[in-house]
């Protein structure tokens, strides 16, 4: 009695490549692998149980001819596992690294292995795509702080060099780092104006945690409106034949209480000097 109708070899479920394992299509390896497994394990459990009740009536023939099956299908069965740890595991541990890499913080190397088939394909040019990116974002950014620590502040990201969200990013730094230009500007161009003369050149208001800036550019405006001011009210006092009168120093800090006190000094000075003069006239007066 011949077995062979009992059994149907699972070759159809499954072609060897060409060149070479690495090369099957890895989208469909998976499944075929695990039907062609579980029908060879399915009819070595029944060649099995068959066996076993018909024992004294199997011929030598036939016995050997089930023996070489089973032969086979352990020899099939551990090919296709190491087919599935090579085709599968290989390339899902190395884009998970590359994954853990980037959660990590690093930018991984690209994947460089062209075997892979199948959906393992597509998904190692897409991680290589985003890892090139974002490599490609941190060489821009360094470049524009580079220059802008050189004084070049007018480099930016080229955001040409970037699609989706990568170009969002860049975009957004772009228009950060121009903001805060754009502040600084600001704020310079009133000192600027201090400079000139003009104490009440406005600065807008600006929002948030910028309004220190305002504040700063408030103090150093009544800084020096204070002094003028104070200089202001001691010179129309000495008009007036007050010549005591002086600047209260107590109403400034640091350089400008050092401003005011040199003022005070300068025109005590000159009216000591006076006096002198005067004292002298007034000998004269005398007869001295």
């Amino acid at each position: 009695m011949s077995f062979s109708k009992f059994f149907l070899f699972p070759t159809t479920y499954y072609r060897m490549p060409k060149k070479g394992l690495m090369n099957w299509n890895q989208s469909k390896i998976s499944s075929r692998i695990f039907l062609a497994t579980a029908t060879n394990l399915f009819f070595l459990l029944v060649l099995g149980i068959y066996s076993l009740t018909r024992i004294n009536t199997i011929s030598l023939e036939n016995s050997q001819f089930i023996i070489g099956l089973l032969l086979i299908s352990v020899v099939v069965f551990i090919t296709m596992a190491t087919a599935l740890a090579n085709s599968i595991g290989r390339p899902l541990q190395e884009i998970s690294q590359n994954i853990q890499e980037i959660a990590e913080g690093r930018i991984p190397d690209a994947i460089k292995n062209k075997e892979y088939g199948g959906d393992f394909l597509p998904m190692s040019q897409h991680l290589n795509t985003c890892t090139a990116s974002l490599r490609g974002l941190l060489d821009e950014m360094n470049h524009m702080s580079k220059e802008h620590e050189e004084g070049d502040i007018d480099v930016i990201i080229d955001i040409q060099k970037f699609q989706g969200e990568f170009r969002s990013m860049a975009k957004g730094i772009n228009e950060m780092v121009r903001a805060h230009i754009a502040t600084k500007k600001q704020a310079l161009d009133i000192v600027d104006q201090f400079g000139e003369g003009n104490f009440d050149a406005p600065l807008e208001k600006l929002p948030g945690k910028k309004a220190f800036i305002n504040n700063i550019i408030e103090k150093i405006r009544g800084n020096l409106k204070g002094l003028v001011s104070e200089m202001n009210r001691m010179s129309d006092e000495h008009e007036k034949g007050d010549i005591d009168v002086i600047i209260a120093v107590e109403k400034f800090q640091g350089e400008f209480r050092s401003m005011a006190g040199g003022i005070n000094k300068m025109v005590r000075a000159h009216i000591a000097t006076k006096k002198r003069a005067l004292d002298i006239v007034d000998q004269f007066g005398e007869g001295n």
